[in-house]
């Protein structure tokens, strides 16, 4: 189609990843990174990986000269923080393509000289011109960067004049998996091999962790009645229970692998026997999908959301679900609004 061929970036069925070189990986970045529908902006987000893997590998950033006490000088003083050193490529990534949006319109400007109709003018301009998605996260980045002018002492004091603006908040999945297809799903992923891949489904749908802490659990996680472990997102602790059924699962998979347990490295393999990343796992999760539930599209996160609708459904106590999450989901309305959507059978509990 004549898009630009940008490194490291791949197109399978239809949609665009940028994959990480085992020298990426080492330094931090994750394995593959989903781009979207194949296209310019799904490459333009692999070429801002591309730019953070220049910089680092570099050691050098190009970045322009901003006013001082400007926002643009603000970012500039505080990505040379060991804050900003120590946030997750993918945390950088997010406040970089923000910036893109930011930058244009208050780059120049200082933090206290920018109006509550600056700011609904540019807002607005996102909303038209792009998508409620990107408009939302640039608004959520301009709320991070007024927190950071402040601690730069550029605000005047100011109250962040965005607070008088209420974004639109994105579409949220919705999507759920009932017990009888998790177990039908998990059946077929055994039968075919996919073992690992059978024991972290398992554990998602038992534990409500979420894909990524279920496929990095090692022999140092386990406890009686299943792991204990921290949330990559959150860095919380959570005792993730499983079922006795998940548990004789677990025993015999342990009984089946050849390769030898070390007690740091990730406990569920793929079929050739190397640890799952978030991106093989999620083909190996999509290949069964298919062949079980043809046409379908959930994947193993939609395990946590359904998990949670079904506590709930049953009278658990929203802060009990919360200790089960490892996370405020009894406090946080936007956490409710992820994993609780709206629910028949909640709503008749409620009436």
């Amino acid at each position: 189609m004549g898009w630009f061929k940008v490194r490291y970036y791949t197109v399978k069925n239809g949609r665009g990843y940028w994959q990480a070189t085992p020298e990426m990986k080492a330094a931090g970045f994750p394995a593959s990174v989903p781009c979207g529908k194949d296209g310019p902006r799904a490459r333009e987000i692999a070429g801002l990986w591309n730019s953070q893997w220049d910089d680092h590998r570099t050691g050098r950033s190009a970045r322009r000269r901003w006013p001082p006490d400007s926002l643009g000088d603000a970012f500039e003083r505080y990505r040379d923080t060991e804050t900003w050193k120590a946030k997750a490529p993918k945390t950088k990534l997010e406040w970089e393509r923000a910036w893109r949006d930011i930058e244009v319109i208050f780059g120049d400007l200082g933090p206290a000289d920018i109006t509550l109709a600056d700011l609904d003018g540019w807002y607005r301009s996102l909303l038209v011109n792009t998508t409620i998605d990107r408009a939302w996260r640039g608004m959520k980045i301009w709320r991070a960067m007024w927190e950071v002018s402040a601690a730069f002492d550029l605000t005047a004091k100011r109250k962040d004049p965005s607070l008088a603006i209420r974004r639109q908040t994105p579409p949220r999945r919705a999507e759920r998996w009932s017990e009888g297809e998790v177990v039908r799903l998990i059946k077929a992923m055994w039968r075919s091999g996919h073992r690992g891949l059978a024991c972290i489904s398992a554990i998602a749908w038992d534990s409500q962790l979420s894909p990524k802490d279920a496929r990095t659990l090692t022999e140092q996680h386990r406890v009686p009645g299943g792991f204990s472990t921290l949330r990559a997102k959150t860095g919380r602790t959570v005792l993730a229970t499983v079922s006795r059924r998940t548990e004789r699962m677990i025993g015999a998979y342990l009984a089946s692998i050849t390769y030898s347990r070390v007690p740091n490295a990730p406990l569920f393999r793929s079929q050739g026997g190397t640890a799952f990343d978030e991106f093989t796992m999620s083909k190996a999760f999509a290949r069964v999908r298919e062949r079980v539930f043809p046409g379908d599209r959930r994947t193993m996160l939609d395990m946590r959301r359904s998990g949670a609708v079904e506590a709930m459904a049953g009278s658990v106590d929203p802060g009990a679900l919360g200790a089960k999450m490892a996370n405020s989901i009894s406090t946080a309305r936007d956490l409710q609004d992820t994993y609780l959507p709206v629910d028949e059978a909640t709503v008749r509990r409620a009436d």
